[in-house]
């Protein structure tokens, strides 16, 4: 499962590719390309279940409000039986929230553009498809990866503050790459604003230039706790 999330953030592509480039991940990922097609049945059987999870995890510690749940209802076409002419110029809005007061469900709609964003991402940036697979297991757990992806970032992007966008997000984490110089020593390629201010928001030293594969390792394991 960490080898296809990180690799749909990082480097979207086929799973062959993801095994392809296992390595630079600096993970000890011991399995064939055959068990990582063998995995996405398992995943979809845990999909379900890993949601509730992720989304329990979520709310607990982010203190998301699931109160109300939102559906893109964009392109259904609702007819007025008679038109009354008071209401021109008006655009209405359809709610199931009776109760909630209209500055709320207003403020509410205005807030349906990160739907939209977030759809923008999946396919622009984590690149959902093609899928590569044919099965429906697996492309289901396919999409499940892509989830999980998308979910990092938008951690990412609450924990700075808002201050960058998702995309802003990834295309620095895709810079962010050690290059081998010799004798187990790596060097930092890229470091910018974004980056400082990651290593400050989960508490990780990103600037040093030289790292040992240990030091990377340690790196990665400390940005796990963070979330």
């Amino acid at each position: 499962m960490i080898l296809l999330v990180m690799s749909r953030l990082l480097s979207p592509g086929s799973k062959k590719k993801a095994w392809d480039q296992k390595e630079r991940f600096f993970e000890r990922f011991d399995f064939s390309l055959d068990d990582v097609y063998r995995s996405l049945s398992h995943f979809h059987e845990i999909s379900e279940d890993l949601q509730r999870f992720l989304h329990e995890s979520v709310r607990m510690k982010y203190g998301s409000d699931t109160s109300t749940i939102y559906y893109d209802v964009t392109n259904y076409y609702f007819e007025i039986r008679k038109p009354d002419e008071k209401f021109d110029g008006f655009y209405a809005i359809i709610t199931s929230e009776v109760k909630m007061p209209d500055a709320e469900v207003v403020k509410t709609y205005h807030g349906l553009w990160e739907i939209e964003h977030s759809f923008r991402i999946t396919k622009n940036d984590l690149k959902t498809r093609p899928v590569h697979v044919s099965l429906e297991n697996r492309i289901s757990a396919n999409f499940l990866t892509c989830f999980i992806a998308l979910l990092i970032v938008r951690l990412l992007t609450k924990r700075l503050g808002e201050k960058y966008a998702p995309e802003q997000i990834i295309q620095s984490l895709k810079r962010y790459q050690a290059c081998y110089i010799k004798d187990n020593v790596y060097r930092v390629s890229y470091y910018d604003q974004l980056l400082q201010d990651a290593g400050t928001a989960l508490n990780l030293t990103l600037n040093r230039r030289f790292l040992t594969v240990g030091g990377i390792r340690q790196l990665v394991a400390d940005s796990k706790k963070e979330f």
